[in-house]
């Protein structure tokens, strides 16, 4: 049933590597079960910067790809009203840019995020939603979005949700230290979410002194710089110095740089947990002897599953400003443009 029909679209796409064309498409019309949305605000997230500087996949049928995952809009179609329940025109709404399949095993046992035939937008071979208007299934919409929360705001939902599952996965509680290896968007968001939940003292650790600094001011108790004239025992025993020589209770490492995860496990006390966020480079060299014959747990965080309400009521609650992590907006454009890297 369509209920309300806007009369043109465009979107950003990539043909080849460092290229990026706004250019008209056709208006994107709802099947039974999703809805249209008007895209509000999308975030640049680092997939979508890897497409920009690689371009299409080698294996790629398609001739053209619309980047874009993270991302906030309004309802402007439904497909028909007796396959989407709980939504309307109108409706502002935070899109969860993961589709899963919803009947292998991990999709029935709830760890959709496991999903082998899962799509992703801004994946080939799915479009993103730097796009003026897209359609999404209306199961991965959420809709708890106060009129108080800037879509901006709600375009940085997804990597907050990313945090959350990293805190999930590492166990860490209450009153229990923390050590997270890197300053990405992410890890700020895990120093944030951490501060937020009584969760300290909090290490950070990075190469970058000005990122450092910012850690500071959203919640760091102590920052170490990865001096390069440092070994990473000598910098390992530095931080677990400053956490009463044991080490971290658990440990994040978000920056997908082997040197980071080996100084991370190293500077997890005996029995804890250390995660990683991401994948990095496929072969990675890590020290055995210092998690196997110290007990500690190694774990993955694979994107995330049911985290959105929890990230919606943590930004409009006021209690993570993810505000503070927006460095630049930028006005879509509506007119033909073509850009390339100098």
């Amino acid at each position: 049933m369509t209920i309300y029909q806007p009369n043109d679209n465009c979107a950003a796409v990539v043909r080849t590597a460092h290229s990026l064309h706004v250019v008209p498409l056709e208006l994107p019309l709802p099947k039974p079960g999703q809805v249209q949305i008007q895209m509000m605000s999308t975030g640049i997230g680092s997939s979508d910067i890897r497409l920009w500087k690689e371009g299409l996949p080698i294996y790629s049928t398609l001739q053209q790809l619309i980047p874009g995952y993270e991302g906030a809009g309004v309802i402007t179609n439904i497909g028909s009203a007796d396959s989407v329940q709980n939504f309307q025109v109108g409706d502002r709404v935070v899109i969860e840019p993961c589709i899963p399949c919803s009947d292998c095993s991990f999709c029935l046992d709830g760890r959709y995020n496991l999903c082998s035939r899962v799509m992703h937008r801004g994946s080939f071979p799915l479009d993103g939603l730097f796009a003026k208007y897209v359609t999404h299934p209306s199961t991965w919409l959420h809709s708890r979005i106060p009129d108080s929360m800037s879509f901006s705001e709600a375009a940085m939902l997804d990597p907050l949700c990313i945090a959350i599952a990293a805190i999930d996965r590492a166990g860490v509680r209450m009153g229990e230290s923390l050590l997270v290896a890197g300053t990405t968007p992410v890890a700020m968001l895990v120093i944030m979410l951490a501060k937020a939940t009584g969760i300290g003292p909090i290490t950070v650790l990075d190469t970058h002194p000005g990122r450092l600094n910012k850690a500071k001011t959203l919640g760091a108790d102590h920052t170490f710089w990865l001096d390069p004239k440092w070994t990473e025992d000598t910098l390992a025993q530095a931080i677990c110095g400053e956490l009463n020589e044991e080490g971290a209770d658990s440990a994040i490492e978000c920056t997908g740089i082997a040197s980071a995860l080996r100084v991370a496990i190293m500077a997890t006390r005996l029995g804890g947990v250390c995660c990683r966020v991401g994948a990095g480079d496929p072969d990675q060299v890590v020290p055995i002897s210092a998690f196997a014959l110290r007990d500690i747990t190694l774990r993955g965080v694979h994107r995330h599953h049911h985290t959105y309400p929890r990230a919606i009521e943590l930004v409009a609650s006021g209690r993570i400003n993810v505000k503070s992590l927006i460095t630049h907006e930028y006005a879509f454009l509506l007119n033909g443009c073509y850009v390339s890297e100098c």
